[in-house]
């Protein structure tokens, strides 16, 4: 909401693939026109994927900061942060 606020006239693209967030987004975006809300995932291609949101172990049930279309390797060696459940969601390319 900064950036909305802070460029009224521009346009923003926010794009949440998982729908709990994405259902996040669009409440708390809804006062400002000029933000876009895309419920997909931005990728190499057009389709559906296997995502892997992020889970702080502290606060289970809830997504955390991260997530990823790349089942996650090295970021488990550094974080408490965990990828359990992978969920289906869908995609779109920019090209």
């Amino acid at each position: 909401t900064q950036m909305a606020r802070t460029w009224p006239h521009s346009k923003i693209y926010s794009f949440e693939p998982i729908p709990e967030l994405f259902t996040q987004l669009t409440e708390n975006t809804k006062a400002y026109p000029n933000v876009n809300q895309i419920n997909l995932a931005l990728g190499a291609t057009s389709g559906t994927a296997t995502f892997w949101p992020s889970e702080n172990p502290k606060k289970p049930g809830l997504h955390a900061q991260a997530g990823s279309l790349l089942k996650p390797k090295e970021r488990l060696n550094v974080s408490p942060i965990t990828f359990n459940d992978p969920i289906e969601i869908q995609t779109t390319s920019l090209a």
